[in-house]
C-alpha cells in the first residue's frame, strides 16, 4: 500500500481521510489503520470492494491501482 501516492489521489480530487472515510461508510480510524496497515504490521488492509471504490472515485488506470495497493512503497509495478 503506497499511502503517499493514495493521498495525492485524494488531494487532487478534493478529499480528506474524513471525507472519504464517509462516503465508504466507514469511520475515520478505520479508514487511518487501513491506509496505515503496512507501516503497522496491521491486518486491516483494503477489500476488494474498497478499492473498487476508490478506483471509481478517483478513476484510476490499472496502473495505478497496482502502485497504489498492490506494490510496497516506492516500488514501481
Amino acid at each position: 500500500m503506497d499511502e503517499l501516492r493514495l493521498k495525492i489521489k485524494m488531494r487532487d480530487f478534493g478529499d480528506t481521510r474524513e471525507s472519504l472515510a464517509r462516503a465508504m461508510g466507514l469511520t475515520d480510524h478505520t479508514l487511518y489503520m487501513k491506509m496505515r496497515a503496512e507501516k503497522t504490521s496491521r491486518v486491516q488492509q483494503f477489500n476488494q470492494k474498497e478499492i473498487q471504490f476508490i478506483a471509481e472515485r478517483y478513476n484510476l488506470t490499472p496502473e495505478e491501482i497496482a502502485e497504489i495497493f498492490f506494490a510496497k512503497v516506492g516500488e514501481k509495478v
